[in-house]
């Protein structure tokens, strides 16, 4: 009789035992879900984008200073060039391919919710993304690396996020940059 009410006395310890860790799950899960909740302000509206016919990005003041490599390093560029530069305000991106690109490219990132109030820097992209003719999403991006609502929202990213490469007149000089940035970084001595 002492070794069934011991084998009792076990079996409810494990179902207590179990129902106790069942319990500290179920706690565990709804803690997270309000944590997501409570940080899922998204400064952007992903599907808005992706269902945009066109993408506008207006560089401030110019494509020159957004693009602010070429504009320290003066001799990269042939005059033509940045003068073409200085003239470009604004891109117009129509190919939705590019445009699923974007929104896709946005909807990985993760960021960090800052201080409210816009980056000290003079030279900004503002995005806007329309649906037909309304305007349904729009955010200005500092240095590729902060995002700012139209409400004030501040937002940086942790990852570097480079529009050059979805505008196709930037392109050829996105890829111009990254292979004199290659060439100014001094090679290590073995």
């Amino acid at each position: 009789m002492t070794a069934e009410t011991d084998n009792t006395r076990r079996v409810r310890r494990r179902r207590k035992a179990v129902a106790i860790a069942f319990g500290v799950v179920c706690v565990i899960a709804i803690l997270w879900e309000c944590f997501l909740t409570m940080f899922s302000d998204s400064p952007w509206h992903v599907e808005d984008l992706r269902q945009c016919t066109r993408i506008e990005i207006e560089y401030q003041p110019s494509a020159l200073e957004y693009l602010e490599f070429f504009a320290t390093n003066p001799g990269l560029l042939s005059q033509d060039e940045r003068e073409y530069l200085q003239s470009l305000k604004t891109s117009t991106l129509t190919d939705q391919q590019l445009i699923r690109s974007i929104a896709g490219a946005l909807s990985r990132l993760s960021y960090s919710v800052v201080a409210a109030g816009r980056p000290d820097k003079q030279a900004y992209i503002k995005v806007r993304g329309y649906r037909d003719d309304a305007c349904v999403a729009s955010f200005d991006m500092y240095d590729s690396k902060f995002l700012v609502t139209d409400d004030g929202r501040t937002f940086e990213l942790h990852t570097w996020l480079d529009l050059s490469g979805c505008v196709p007149e930037l392109n050829s000089l996105r890829l111009r940059r990254g292979c004199a940035q290659r060439l100014l970084v001094p090679f290590p001595v073995t």
